[in-house]
């Protein structure tokens, strides 16, 4: 259930945890290479040589699973259509109905006020900064 007191960008972004601000738009899912398959992917066999696969963001625990085609080949038709994603529960949703919206944008801006403290101190090391 929606938090009846979120009414306007300003509400949702202060309440929305820093996890979610960094991956508002763009999860860190770990790509595949190597000879290995990375942390926080997982495949389960399903039927006819379809197979499950659940990748899980490391940044905000976020998963995608969708579905191969037989085989475990990926079509991007089968993955379109079977694709969903499971948010962790801590995880505010903006509706759109609202008329709301939070942009990625917005969401790295409020990162960075958290944040410029230490930028500004890693600028400094470049040379002079106002403070």
């Amino acid at each position: 259930m929606q938090d009846p007191n979120l009414r306007t960008k300003r509400d949702y972004l202060a309440r929305m945890d820093e996890r979610q601000l960094a991956c508002r738009f763009r999860h860190s899912f770990p790509p595949l290479l190597g000879d290995k398959l990375p942390k926080g992917f997982d495949v389960a066999p399903m039927r006819a040589g379809v197979m499950l696969v659940t990748e899980t963001c490391p940044v905000c625990t976020t998963q995608i699973i969708y579905e191969t085609a037989p085989g475990g080949h990926l079509d991007y038709d089968v993955r379109t259509r079977t694709l969903r994603y499971v948010y962790p529960e801590w995880w505010i949703h903006v509706p759109r109905k609202d008329g709301v919206t939070v942009t990625m944008a917005d969401a790295r801006a409020v990162l960075w006020e958290g944040q410029i403290k230490l930028i500004k101190a890693a600028a400094r090391k470049h040379g002079s900064v106002a403070a």
